[in-house]
């Protein structure tokens, strides 16, 4: 299959980073499980500075760590036969530092695989594995929500036919749930009636 991944905060550990930064500048309380939703400048009118001032670091987006199990998931993903992608919104300016951190941490996957894009719903792929709940809403193919508090509160429209994976044992899970059921798909001779597992 051709499987989508999103980078930040799916990929690497972006939101622990960024938290860290805001509790070591803005505030002591704050903690990756207050962030209910993607945060913007507007939700600390009490900060001079900007939050979002993190992603103006230099270098920034080279110092994250991957993601727990991601690193070895991925590479079992691609031993299995799968054509993975790293499919990033990113802005120009920090598209070097990902790809150099990609090419460090996950160089089983192919550098002429990673598209940088907003419109990720236009990508003609089997499955794609975000966090961001607005790049899911109009993907045609298997929708993957990669857990985070941010995006508990599922719209109307990914009800039913999304899989929520905790973790990236839980990513490996689910793949191999929707290849076992395209495998019993294609088996079934065409005009034949019958039951279909759902992912």
């Amino acid at each position: 299959m051709l499987i989508g991944i999103d980078m930040d905060s799916v990929l690497n550990d972006l939101d622990v980073a960024w938290t860290a930064w805001i509790r070591e500048k803005y505030d002591l309380t704050f903690t990756r499980d207050k962030m209910t939703t993607w945060i913007t400048d507007d939700d600390f009118p009490q900060i001079p500075c900007k939050v979002t001032d993190f992603f103006h670091i230099p270098g920034i987006f080279g110092t994250f760590n991957p993601q727990p199990g991601s690193i070895a998931v991925t590479k079992q993903l691609t031993q299995d036969g799968h054509q993975l992608f790293v499919v990033t919104s990113a802005h120009y300016l920090w598209w070097a530092d990902k790809g150099l951190w990609l090419r460090k941490h996950f160089p089983h996957i192919p550098s002429h695989n990673y598209i940088t894009t907003y419109q990720k719903h236009l990508l003609n792929l089997d499955v794609l594995v975000d966090d961001g709940l607005h790049n899911l809403v109009a993907f045609r193919g298997h929708k993957i929500i990669f857990d985070a508090p941010w995006n508990r509160r599922v719209p109307d429209e990914l009800k039913g036919n999304t899989r929520r994976a905790l973790d990236w044992s839980d990513v490996q899970r689910i793949i191999a749930h929707i290849t076992a059921c395209q495998q019993m798909a294609e088996a079934i001779p065409s005009g034949s009636s019958g039951t279909f597992c759902k992912a």
